[in-house]
């Protein structure tokens, strides 16, 4: 029984399915429920008490779930896929929110959570934490983009993709000292 082998509360049991029903607009059924609930029961959450603060803490970051939707051009509800991202973005890499959205804002539409995710990895990785170096690397790196289609074309190399060429290639090449104009030129030869 899974109120035995994971120790909730009979009660808490009954918030979460309440809980589920609500969020899901009463489409849910029990193997959703028992998820949810293994969910919370995997992060400590056993207790009324616990569930209590957990749903006030999910209430307060779907708003700002939301407001992050609303950046990407979405208007879909949030799910808890979402809420997993945004945490890691907020708990584990330390963005505030203010600057998630001015990333969002930034972002070509359509865009997904995914597309944000990937960003704000790159950011973390990079050290970038403001959002002035973000725009700076930004403009630089659309800038290597048009830089590497013009090597391309002048190589005879056919690509569909050239993110991943600057960060192979000419990014290293310019750490070696080497300017856009120059590795133009030499791709002539």
């Amino acid at each position: 029984c899974f109120l035995e082998s994971m120790h909730m509360e009979k009660e808490a049991l009954l918030m979460v399915a309440q809980f589920c029903v609500n969020a899901k607009n009463n489409r849910v059924g029990y193997p959703y429920i028992l998820s949810v609930a293994k969910n919370f029961a995997y992060q400590g959450k056993l207790t009324c008490e616990q569930l209590n603060e957990a749903f006030e803490e999910l209430e307060v970051q779907s708003k700002d779930i939301k407001d992050v939707l609303k950046a990407l051009g979405k208007t879909r509800s949030t799910n808890f896929e979402d809420k997993d991202l945004f945490n890691k973005w907020t708990k584990t890499l330390g963005f505030d929110l203010g600057l998630i959205l001015r990333v969002a804002r930034l972002i070509k539409k359509p865009a997904e959570f995914s597309d944000l995710d990937k960003k704000l990895e790159t950011y973390y990785r990079l050290e970038l934490v403001n959002f002035e170096d973000i725009k700076e690397y930004e403009q630089s790196f659309e800038e290597s983009i048009k830089v590497a289609e013009k090597i391309a074309t002048k190589l005879g190399v056919k690509l569909t993709s050239f993110e991943s060429t600057v960060e192979l290639y000419l990014n290293k090449w310019k750490r070696f000292g080497f300017d856009n104009q120059s590795l133009i030129e030499l791709s002539k030869y």
